[in-house]
């Protein structure tokens, strides 16, 4: 699917390499630490995981592609038709210096406002990842309540509501 000039390519399309890539950025550190769960993902579980994805339409995970460059991952979670609501997250390629949070915002905005049809989005995210934060700030999420709280994170949960953007 292209998307404002970029190509989304959902999780269960890609190649072996591309799953490999994938899993390598979600395993690096740089990306790892800014997640709930914050372990080694193994090569097994994580094709098991996209094999799981051809069987549900409540999650759905791409690879964005712009410009001939893989910039990053988003994806979509619990996508509920009914209440018009869905949990998103994305990281970008941490072998990229040039980051592309705004730009992988954009195509979740997009992607969810004009494919999914939702009228609210939501995220959780970990409370000391200012520099995440600021992002959906910036695009206009407000925090709505305090997450979760583990032995090694405490989160934040924050929402869009696409009136508000209407507005």
């Amino acid at each position: 699917m292209i998307l404002d000039g970029c190509e989304l390519k959902h999780f269960t399309s890609l190649s072996h390499d591309e799953k490999c890539m994938v899993l390598a950025w979600r395993n690096h550190r740089d990306v790892r630490i800014w997640m709930r769960r914050q372990h080694i993902i193994t090569k097994v579980q994580h094709f098991d995981f996209i094999e799981k994805l051809k069987k549900t339409t409540m999650h759905e995970y791409f690879l964005v592609t712009c410009k001939n460059r893989h910039i990053g991952v988003i994806y979509f979670n619990n996508i509920d038709h009914q209440r018009k609501e869905v949990e998103i997250g994305l990281y970008a390629n941490p072998f990229i210096k040039n980051k592309n949070g705004s730009k992988l915002m954009i195509l979740i905005l997009k992607y969810a406002f004009e494919k999914l049809k939702v009228d609210t989005i939501r995220l959780e995210v970990l409370r000391k990842n200012e520099r995440a934060i600021h992002l959906y700030e910036k695009f206009g999420f407000a925090e709505i309540k305090n997450g979760r709280t583990d032995e090694n994170s405490k989160t934040i949960y924050m929402k869009l509501q696409k009136k508000r953007l209407i507005a």
